[in-house]
């Protein structure tokens, strides 16, 4: 009989969980559940948003049930272990799924739209698409950075069409799992100035929503979103071109942190001009932006940090020249490896870039010190043009195309330190000045 009624109870409460369940998952959550038929004729759906370590993404109240019973009673009722997307650190858990359409579809961009309308791709920290029984295609990404501050997610979707235009395709939305509240930092007011010995770099302005593909105009739905972080630039008190960004850093105060990978930049007259994407989201009351500067070929080295090689033999497109010398600057050893033809191969190491190149090896570079390649010139002095660098801890490679009749060049190298800067500012979002002009302002 107390078997019989504790029986009771067990099915009692799964009814109240399951009745709590239903009324959960048919509250405001948003487009999860919601097909859209894509227009390859594949239809995706938005099947579960979670935060945290461990996402166990759902398809549909039945598994949602399963997923809050105590493990133990799940398997005593035989139903099955639902599958789990784990991550190091708590992150934003996405899953979808996509039925029919082709068999290999183009890969799925996506970007997490803010409640203001704001865009940005920012990269997710754990991806994978797997394959069912059925023949569905299962969808899991986790983002470590997302908007926080937000009632609300927007999920955008989209892939390269033809001449890599991006063709947008789906679009959901969904409760932020974290909305807050958050503390807020304070900005301090544009221009920001940092002094380092003798350098002196102020932040003048930070702006983001410009366009990629239009030159000085906001961006429209659909455009890649680019920041502009602009200084001035002094050393010893006069305007310096010496200087560029090594590495990029952002975060705000909901926990967001972002590293950038690639970007552009200017200078003139000791005004330099960052421009990168993807950002954080503006709606912030203000990002903590910190950047390396590394001097370039047109900044001052001291004697001490330059090494000199000259009269390499240029090699024909098939061959290398091999240098292997070697010197120590700043406490760092430097191996100048030699020279690369187009389709040459060096007999013990391959080279870290493309193509014809230079091609030089370090010991570990101490914590803010950089390598760099100064400069290159020809038997008849012209400057050799660089055609990009690759680098890693112990390697650094510069693609070079050699100028027509040079024989021999000479190569500087320099090891140097880099300088700081840390800066908490309030962006402004890039405003046409009126129709039709080319020209962006702040807003």
């Amino acid at each position: 009989m107390k078997g019989g009624r504790t029986f009771l109870l067990v099915v009692a409460g799964l009814l109240v969980l399951g009745l709590v369940i239903f009324l959960l998952w048919n509250g405001d959550k948003g487009d999860i559940g919601r097909p859209v038929t894509l227009r390859d004729g594949s239809t995706i759906t938005l099947l579960s948003v979670s935060y945290g370590t461990n996402h166990a993404p759902v398809d549909g109240a039945k598994e949602r049930f399963i997923q809050l019973l105590p493990k133990r009673l799940a398997q005593l009722f035989g139903f099955p272990a639902l599958r789990s997307m784990q991550t190091k650190e708590p992150t934003l858990g996405i899953c979808l799924r996509r039925v029919g359409g082709p068999p290999n579809p183009p890969w799925l961009e996506m970007s997490l739209v803010d409640e203001n309308g704001f865009e940005s791709p920012v990269p997710s920290f754990y991806s994978c698409d797997t394959k069912t029984p059925t023949g569905a295609t299962l969808i899991d990404r986790a983002f470590t950075t997302f908007p926080r501050r937000g009632r609300t997610i927007r999920l955008r979707m989209s892939e390269r069409g033809a001449n890599w235009q991006r063709v947008e395709l789906a679009e959901f939305t969904f409760a932020n799992p974290v909305s807050g509240p958050w503390p807020e930092w304070k900005p301090e007011a544009f221009p920001v100035v940092r002094s380092d010995g003798d350098l002196e770099l102020a932040l003048t302005n930070v702006i983001t929503g410009f366009s990629d593909f239009h030159d000085g105009q906001p961006a429209k739905r659909g455009d890649r979103v680019t920041t502009e972080a602009r200084f001035r630039v002094r050393q010893n008190g006069k305007p310096s071109d010496g200087w560029s960004a090594e590495s990029v850093e952002m975060s705000d105060e909901t926990g967001n942190q972002l590293v950038q990978n690639s970007w552009s930049s200017s200078a003139r007259d000791g005004n330099y001009v960052l421009s990168y994407s993807p950002s954080l989201w503006p709606d912030e009351p203000a990002w903590k932006m910190r950047f390396e500067f590394s001097r370039t070929a047109y900044g001052e080295f001291a004697p001490e940090e330059l090494w000199t090689i000259k009269g390499i033999a240029i090699p024909d497109s098939n061959s290398v020249t091999q240098v292997s010398l070697s010197t120590n600057l700043m406490g760092v050893t430097v191996h100048l490896v030699g020279l690369r033809g187009e389709f040459g191969r060096y007999t013990n190491t391959s080279g870290a870039f493309s193509g014809s190149s230079l091609d030089i090896t370090n010991s570990q570079l101490p914590k803010g010190m950089r390598l760099a390649v100064v400069k290159v010139t020809d038997n008849l002095g012209r400057n050799v043009e660089s055609r990009g660098a690759s680098r890693s801890d112990w390697q650094f490679g510069v693609g070079l195309r050699f100028p027509t009749n040079a024989q021999t060049v000479d190569v500087t190298v320099a090891v140097h330190k880099s300088r700081f800067v840390e800066y908490v500012v309030k962006p402004e979002v890039a405003k046409a000045s009126k129709p039709g002009s080319t020209q962006a302002v702040r807003k």
